[in-house]
C-alpha cells in the first residue's frame, strides 16, 4: 500500500547495515580454520543465505575457496590453503556471436 509523501521525510538516509564484519575480518576468520556456510553465517550474524551470497562473491573476486565432503561444504580463505588470491576474470562487454 502506499505511503503518503510527507512519511518520506521520516525515512532513514542510507540502508542500514546487515553485518558489522568486513571482507577483512571474514578472511582472518577463514585462514584460522575451513568453516561452513552455517558456521559463517553465526560469525557474521547473518542468515545463511546471506551468508552464502557473500561467500560466493568471494569466490568470484578470488578470496575464498570452496570444497566438498559429501554433501557438506568448506569454505577457506586462499592463502590458508597456499593459493594465491586470483584477480576476477573481466568478461568481454563484445562477445561475438
Amino acid at each position: 500500500m502506499p505511503k503518503e509523501l510527507t512519511a518520506f521525510k521520516e525515512l532513514a538516509e542510507a540502508r542500514p547495515q546487515v553485518s558489522k564484519k568486513s571482507n577483512e575480518e571474514l578472511l582472518a576468520f577463514l585462514k584460522k580454520a575451513m568453516a561452513t556456510t552455517k558456521e559463517v553465517a553465526a560469525f557474521l550474524g547473518v542468515e545463511n543465505g546471506t551468508a552464502f551470497s557473500r561467500l560466493r562473491r568471494m569466490v568470484k573476486n578470488g578470496l575464498v575457496i570452496r570444497k566438498w565432503e559429501g554433501n557438506r561444504s568448506w569454505w577457506v580463505d586462499r592463502e590458508a590453503v597456499g593459493l594465491a588470491y586470483e584477480k576476477p576474470e573481466k568478461e568481454e562487454a563484445g562477445e561475438e556471436e
